[in-house]
């Protein structure tokens, strides 16, 4: 919202219907609105999560795996989810980010996960990426 006396730099009108979507007077945006689902079949598998292509990851984890996020733009911020479904077990989660050193997590602690469904958030910031556990367990 403007301050008083200022106009808005862009406005923003979105309908979804049936999958179309019409805008107006966007600057400098891209809007990414589609959820990508991976299962990975075997320990050790690499799931890649592209960000050019999604915003949001599904992953059903039936083993141990490492999920790589590639296309993190190294000096804009933008932000991600990524939600594992475990069958039961407490799969080992092993996270990349190309282009990043690392991920870093509140004091440096990966959130050890569950035998449910946990949702991870996460935010890249001038090429620092950050991750959080946002939903542990859910059911």
């Amino acid at each position: 919202m403007p301050f008083i006396g200022q106009a808005p730099k862009s406005t923003f009108a979105a309908a979804i219907d049936n999958a179309s979507i019409t805008t107006s007077n966007i600057d400098a945006a891209t809007i990414t609105l589609f959820k990508e689902k991976k299962a990975n079949a075997t320990s050790g598998a690499t799931c890649t999560n592209n960000l050019a292509v999604a915003s949001s990851f599904e992953h059903t984890a039936t083993q141990n795996f490492t999920a790589n996020f590639t296309n993190v733009p190294g000096t804009n911020t933008t932000s991600w989810t990524l939600e594992v479904n475990n069958d039961g077990t407490a799969h080992t989660v092993t996270w990349q980010v190309a282009g990043a050193d690392s991920m870093q997590w509140a004091e440096g602690q990966v959130p050890p996960p569950s035998t449910g469904t946990d949702v991870y958030s996460f935010i890249a910031i001038a090429g620092e990426v950050y991750g959080s556990l946002a939903v542990r367990n859910a059911s």
